[in-house]
């Protein structure tokens, strides 16, 4: 079995997942997941006030991150890469949050992370790497190797497809892992 953190990384709606492979049955447990947003901010208000909202949720992203990665025992983390979003701001902010989350897995497992592309991932778990939200969605529900320990996410669509992506995200390289010999 092995154990990691998958993320759909974002300064305003971080998507993640906890999952457990298990090689023997070919199954991706998905033992937690959520999302990140900036009212994780609250913990450390007089940052904010100093730096803004970027530096402080990267700044509390690494405590939260850090205190995840020990409570769930992950072993491992893979994070999709970052895109040429049409507003260079954005695609800064999200170099910027996979960066913190390379620091965070140096920090405290001693190794990088894996990243996974966004098409990639849309291409392992779907078929096609053209796919939108609500296809990934479809295709990890609909996924018979995915089982959500505490039933799939619900809520509002922008969320919740953070979430998907990051599955979509763990789903992909477990596959990719597999297809070159290093291992689930």
């Amino acid at each position: 079995m092995s154990r990691g953190m998958a993320i759909d990384p974002s300064t305003s709606n971080l998507g993640y997942c906890i999952y457990e492979y298990d090689d023997t049955t070919d199954i991706l447990h998905i033992i937690d997941y959520g999302i990140l947003t900036r009212k994780i901010n609250k913990r450390h208000k007089h940052l904010k006030i100093l730096f803004g909202d970027l530096f402080t949720f990267l700044f509390v992203l690494k405590e939260v991150l850090e205190e995840m990665i020990t409570f769930f025992n992950v072993k491992e983390i893979v994070s999709e890469s970052a895109f040429v979003h049409k507003f260079v701001d954005a695609y800064t902010a999200l170099v910027l949050c996979i960066h913190s989350i390379r620091e965070i897995s140096h920090s405290v497992l001693n190794k990088d992370i894996a990243v996974i592309a966004p098409r990639e991932a849309k291409l392992g778990i779907s078929g096609t790497g053209d796919a939108k939200k609500l296809n990934v969605e479809e295709a990890v529900l609909k996924n018979p190797k995915i089982i959500f320990k505490l039933g799939p996410p619900n809520g509002d669509e922008k969320t919740k497809e953070h979430i998907f992506d990051a599955v979509a995200v763990a789903y992909t390289y477990i596959q990719k892992k597999k297809k070159t010999g290093m291992g689930a």
